[in-house]
C-alpha cells in the first residue's frame, strides 16, 4: 500500500488559505457580490442626483465583513500559538489505511470514507469531513510520497468526495 506523510508548521500562509477559501469562503463570495451591488447602486444614485446612503451602508458592511474574516484568522492563529506555549508544533499527517494527524500532543484518525470535499487551494489541500472537521495538507511538504501522486491517491480513496479547484 502506498503511504504519504505531510509535515509542516502551520503559519499565516497555510492557515490563510483555509480561512479565506474554505471556512469563510462562501461568506466572502456573498460579501463581494454585495459590495458590487452597493457600487452599482452608488452609481445609479449619483446619476439621479441622490445621496448614496443605501449603497454606502452596503459597501461599509461588506468591507467590515471582509476585514473581520482576516482578523478572525489572525486571532485564531495567535490563540493556537498561545495554546501550544508560544510555539506552533509540527503537524504530521500520515495517509495509509486511514488519515492520522498529529499536532503536539493531539492525535486524530479519520477514515477516507468520511471525506466529503477536497479543496485544492494555492498553498494547501483541505480535506473536509462534514461541516466541522477539516484536515489541512500543506503543498510542497511531503516527506514521504510524491505530491503529484497524492491527488490520484485521494481520488481513489475518496471516490464520493467532491473535488473543488
Amino acid at each position: 500500500m502506498m503511504e504519504f506523510i505531510n509535515c509542516y508548521v502551520i503559519n499565516e500562509k497555510i492557515y490563510g488559505d483555509y480561512i479565506k477559501n474554505v471556512l469563510f469562503g462562501q461568506l466572502r463570495r456573498i460579501t463581494l457580490i454585495s459590495a458590487g451591488i452597493g457600487l452599482m447602486l452608488a452609481f445609479i444614485e449619483l446619476i439621479f442626483k441622490g445621496i448614496p446612503m443605501l449603497s454606502g451602508l452596503l459597501m461599509l458592511i461588506s468591507a467590515t465583513t471582509l476585514l473581520m474574516t482576516e482578523f478572525i484568522g489572525k486571532v485564531t492563529l495567535k490563540n493556537m500559538r498561545k495554546y501550544h506555549g508560544g510555539e506552533m508544533p509540527e503537524t504530521r499527517i500520515t495517509f495509509d489505511d486511514d488519515i492520522r494527524t498529529e499536532e503536539g500532543t493531539h492525535t486524530n484518525a479519520i477514515e477516507y470514507a468520511k471525506i466529503t470535499h477536497i479543496h485544492n487551494l494555492k498553498n494547501t489541500y483541505v480535506l473536509q469531513c462534514g461541516k466541522a472537521l477539516f484536515v489541512i495538507v500543506a503543498k510542497g511538504k511531503f516527506t514521504v510520497g510524491d505530491e503529484a501522486e497524492f491527488c490520484s491517491f485521494l481520488k481513489d480513496k475518496c471516490p464520493e468526495a467532491k473535488f473543488i479547484e
